[in-house]
């Protein structure tokens, strides 16, 4: 009975360390010639570090450009200045996030590089839906 006990608290405690974990916003905006990354973390509890990844078009796989470690602050910002001076140009970037527990497991997130917002660029497209 003991061993059961203790075999299930410990359990308990992996399981709450793992759901502790939670990134609530992911996104990469271009912005220039480098992309800038931010992601909140609504709870770090049982966190030991961040994964930053890009996949540039047409590669199927993600390089690891940053390792970070947790420093307890809600919002983290990550500037990724080389990703334009490879052959690949501005099309097709994409970032993953991996998120890596106490206990070993990770969760990923990711999103695609949006481009810069460009106030002639929207007003053009808006014109151009109203005339559809």
């Amino acid at each position: 009975m003991p061993r059961t006990f203790i075999l299930l608290a410990a359990c308990l405690l992996v399981s709450l360390l793992a759901y502790g974990a939670t990134v609530t916003l992911f996104r990469a905006q271009m912005q220039g010639d480098s992309v800038h990354l931010e992601w909140n973390a609504a709870n770090e509890q049982g966190i030991s570090g961040y994964e930053v990844y890009r996949q540039d078009y047409p590669a199927d796989d993600f390089d690891k450009i940053t390792s970070l470690t947790p420093t307890a602050q809600p919002h983290y910002r990550y500037i990724d200045q080389n990703v334009f001076r490879q052959e690949m140009g501005r099309e097709g970037v994409t970032y993953r996030l991996a998120v890596r527990t106490a206990t070993g497991t990770r969760t990923y997130q990711t999103t695609p590089a949006q481009p810069e917002a460009n106030v002639v660029l929207r007003s053009w497209d808006t014109i151009k839906l109203m005339f559809r």
